[in-house]
């Protein structure tokens, strides 16, 4: 300040109630309220971390025909799984169908090993009996590791109306 001409003081680090001699507060309301907002932050990341899921599944519908006819006349259903590995260690998964009779899983029984942390795309077709299939029936694709985690997604199987 001096040299530009002004006295010294005007500048600090403090609050007019010091200057004053007066009491000055450090824990004002602003400032609770600022804290425990930064906790409720904290306590929320920390459990979305340690609540993870190691697992995603997405299905998607191949976007062609609704459903295609067989030689054999039994309707077919095709879909594109996505599996994401979410762990730090390498996994096997395996695919089926729940909530549908006689709608069955053409690659049943089939293992997908995933490396850490890597997204697998499993295209996937499911196939019912003629005549089974009327319209449109839900059902569940269930994906599950050999850690026995697993994840469910609903998705639907078109037939001839």
């Amino acid at each position: 300040m001096d040299r530009i001409g002004y006295p010294r003081g005007l500048i600090r680090n403090t609050t007019q109630n010091a200057l004053e001699g007066k009491r000055s507060r450090v824990i004002r309301p602003r400032v609770l309220i600022y804290g425990a907002l930064l906790l409720a932050t904290f306590i929320g990341f920390a459990w979305g971390i340690f609540n993870r899921t190691p697992l995603i599944l997405d299905v998607i519908r191949d976007r062609n025909a609704l459903y295609r006819t067989a030689a054999d006349g039994s309707i077919e259903n095709g879909y594109t799984l996505r599996i994401v590995n979410k762990d730090t260690v390498a996994r096997s998964f395996t695919v089926r169908i729940e909530g549908a009779e006689g709608i069955v899983l053409v690659e049943s029984g089939a293992t997908h090993p995933a490396a850490a942390e890597e997204v697998l795309t499993v295209p996937v077709t499911l196939r019912a009996p003629a005549g089974l299939a009327k319209g449109r029936i839900d059902l569940r694709v269930v994906v599950e590791s050999d850690a026995g985690v697993q994840a469910i997604e609903e998705t639907r199987f078109f037939g001839p109306f």
